[in-house]
């Protein structure tokens, strides 16, 4: 019961994967194309999500079948805003490729390819372990730039502040003179 209650999560783990990835890549900026594209996913693991609350075996499944190209077009996405010119693509793809190699190597432990070990058994976690700290890297990156950008924009506005109230300065001395004339 455990088990099919941890599996239950894997749709939701994917669907919020999904979602951040959106907002890391910012794919409505950059890819908007894969950005609709990508929410076909995230619609398609919700039915999973209720189909396994139904039957678990069969959900599991078809989530399963879903989910297969996912990772990849994930990383897809990543090469393309890359391409783009967008520099957090380059932790993200980082990030999503240990992630890919590690369950890639539990893959194939599965099928009896790789022998089994310690270390080759508990790939995933240790890929997990990897990808979490360039996520939180790649968020503290993020929050950097947003904060320069703030910045940047606070700045220009104090400028245009200046500018305004100088020429505001202007503009009521000029009329002061007029006014002190026609007297």
């Amino acid at each position: 019961e455990t088990y099919d209650q941890l599996q239950i999560t894997i749709p939701v783990f994917f669907a919020l994967l999904i979602l951040f990835s959106q907002k890391v890549l910012e794919t409505r900026k950059y890819i908007i194309r894969f950005h609709y594209c990508i929410n076909a996913f995230i619609a398609i693991l919700m039915i999973s999500f209720v189909w396994m609350l139904i039957d678990m075996h069969s959900g599991f499944s078809f989530m399963n079948m879903i989910a297969s190209p996912l990772l990849p077009f994930l990383l897809l996405l990543a090469f393309w805003a890359l391409y783009k010119g967008h520099n957090i693509a380059k932790i993200y793809l980082l990030a999503l490729s240990i992630y890919l190699v590690s369950m890639a190597i539990l893959s194939q432990v599965a099928l009896g390819v790789i022998p089994y070990s310690l270390l080759s058994s508990n790939a995933p976690i240790i890929g997990s372990f990897f990808e979490i700290i360039l996520l939180s890297l790649l968020l503290a990156y993020r929050i950097n730039i947003l904060r320069e950008e703030k910045i940047k924009t606070q700045n220009i506005l104090l400028k245009h502040k200046e500018d305004e109230e100088i020429r505001l300065t202007k503009m009521v001395e000029e009329k002061t003179d007029e006014l002190s004339m026609l007297n």
